[in-house]
């Protein structure tokens, strides 16, 4: 059957977008992997109409789909603050638990930002300098760095880098064991699902990718819903930005020299002139982005398949 509705999908993708025919993949027996960019090739199709995205069942209040996972974890149907699946949800920075007007290092719960001198910019100006350090979630003291070992001043050590439930946005919203992926729990999504970039989900309008389950044939849907810097909320309908509940696995120090726990790791997808790709990545940590909640099952919750229209 799996097969049967994936060929379908390629055969109308190939009729009704042309001009994409050069990044269209035979996704029946997988998603393209890019070996060169560490990320996977999406499957371009023009719209989608009337396909019935996946609910196996409901943990306190929220749907979950049950994706026939290695891990069996579950996840949520919806983002963190959305009542549907193509609704966007609320933006969270990482380790915050509450929405807010400005993503930017000044308002970051856990960063402390002071004067450090002066430095002339490449127009010969002389402008403030500032050091930031992290708060909380510093999970590195110190660094190796070509045989010298460079320590961080200031920042308190706390060797933390998965977030505690107390500081995980779905955990304070949901409750009842909801909580935010961690990033193998990303990697083993992205693995186990081929994926499809739609632009208008059931003529909602609404962009994102979809996964089906190389497993189990369940679908899910992710908005692509952009992410905030400031005040601004940039790449909607191009781009999709999901948190994980961890650091950075390696710290780049030559691109991170003051803040080695400043950036964690996430979920990204996009479509940027015909090409589709879906990965996962990581970003600095006061960033905007969104939140969708898993679940470890318990006895009976990875039950059979129910389908339900959008």
């Amino acid at each position: 059957m799996r097969k049967l509705i994936l060929t379908l999908i390629t055969m109308f993708v190939a009729i009704s977008s042309n001009w994409a025919q050069d990044t269209v993949f035979q996704i029946h027996d997988s998603t393209a992997y890019n070996k060169e960019k560490h990320m996977y090739n999406v499957t371009l199709i023009s719209n989608f109409e009337g396909v019935q995205l996946t609910v196996s069942g409901k943990i306190g209040k929220h749907d979950y789909v049950d994706l026939g996972l290695p891990s069996g974890v579950l996840w949520a149907t919806c983002n963190i603050g959305a009542k549907t699946p193509v609704g966007t949800g609320d933006f969270f920075a990482w380790g915050e638990t509450k929405k807010k007007k400005e993503y930017n290092w000044n308002t970051y719960k856990w960063s402390e930002i002071t004067k450090n001198g002066t430095y002339t910019d490449a127009n010969g100006k002389e402008k403030p300098a500032y050091k930031k350090i992290q708060t909380k979630y510093c999970a590195n003291s110190y660094i190796e760095y070509e045989g010298k070992k460079y320590v961080k001043k200031g920042a308190i050590m706390d060797s933390m880098n998965t977030l505690l439930p107390v500081d995980d946005a779905a955990a304070v919203h949901w409750g009842d064991r909801w909580r935010i992926p961690t990033i193998e729990e990303i990697e083993e999504l992205i693995e186990w699902c081929d994926w499809l970039w739609v632009p208008n989900y059931n003529k909602t309008g609404i962009a994102g990718i979809m996964g089906v389950s190389k497993i189990n044939e369940a679908f899910i849907f992710f908005p692509a819903a952009g992410f905030m810097f400031n005040k601004n909320h940039n790449d909607e309908g191009k781009f999709g930005a999901y948190w994980s509940s961890n650091l950075v696995k390696n710290v780049d120090f030559r691109q991170n020299i003051l803040d080695p726990s400043g950036r964690s790791m996430g979920f990204y997808f996009g479509n940027k002139i015909g090409i589709a790709w879906v990965r996962s990545n990581w970003d600095d940590r006061m960033f905007g982005m969104l939140v969708r909640a898993v679940c470890s099952p318990q006895e009976g919750e990875n039950a059979s398949i129910i389908y339900k229209k959008e």
